[in-house]
């Protein structure tokens, strides 16, 4: 299944999670998943918080940034994939 972003309505969501500035997100959701294509502005941020009964991935295709995982912040930039179980 191919999932054509450019053809999905883009969201501005606001100090998503408690993070700084905006993330404008374009989302596939079905039954068993939400896939989101997010963009971050240079400072923004997405708030600290957990995945008790998710998981999470995140590939970066530009930029850099630092994620956390279990307590330590994790260098990331393009080309890199972060898997939070």
């Amino acid at each position: 299944m191919i999932i054509d972003f450019s053809g999905i309505e883009p969201t501005v969501i606001k100090n998503f999670r408690g993070g700084e500035k905006d993330t404008v997100t374009r989302m596939y959701v079905d039954k068993n998943n939400k896939i989101m294509q997010g963009t971050l502005e240079a400072g923004a941020s997405i708030g600290v918080h957990t995945h008790e009964t998710n998981s999470e991935l995140i590939y970066i295709l530009e930029g850099k940034g630092k994620v956390m995982y279990d307590g330590k912040y994790e260098a990331v930039e393009k080309g890199s994939c972060h898997y939070c179980p």
